[in-house]
């Protein structure tokens, strides 16, 4: 488990990142991401049921990422990283200014009695 900064109630991503969740009943599920203050960010989100790729989503809003999916009660994992299709690798620019950080919020990160604690591990 790997200790998360929030502004607002939101996690800061500053690395590729796991998310671990259950629901215990059908569900509507949201991610969202957001640019952390001055700091420009180019997110990109991958949801998996196991090893299989349910959904992807980068530059939903602007170069900023959203998901939103219907799932069936399970175990999901929800991949937090960088743009450009490789979700093993943050990508920062020469000057040190891009990708430093962004905020992440998603369904089941609040109490929520339908889901578990979600965990967070790096890669």
């Amino acid at each position: 488990m790997v200790p998360h900064a929030r502004a607002d109630g939101r996690l800061i991503v500053t690395q590729p990142t796991d998310y671990y969740f259950t629901f215990t009943e059908q569900t509507v599920f949201q991610a969202t991401t957001y640019q952390s203050g001055q700091m420009p960010s180019d997110p990109q989100l991958w949801l998996y049921a196991g090893e299989i790729l349910l959904v992807t989503n980068d530059d939903y809003l602007g170069l900023q990422s959203y998901i939103e999916i219907t799932l069936t009660p399970g175990e999901y994992r929800l991949r937090a990283s960088t743009c450009c299709y490789e979700p093993d690798v943050w990508r920062t620019d020469a000057s040190g200014v891009w990708n430093l950080q962004y905020e992440l919020d998603f369904t089941g990160l609040a109490t929520n009695p339908t889901t578990t604690e979600p965990e967070a591990t790096t890669t």
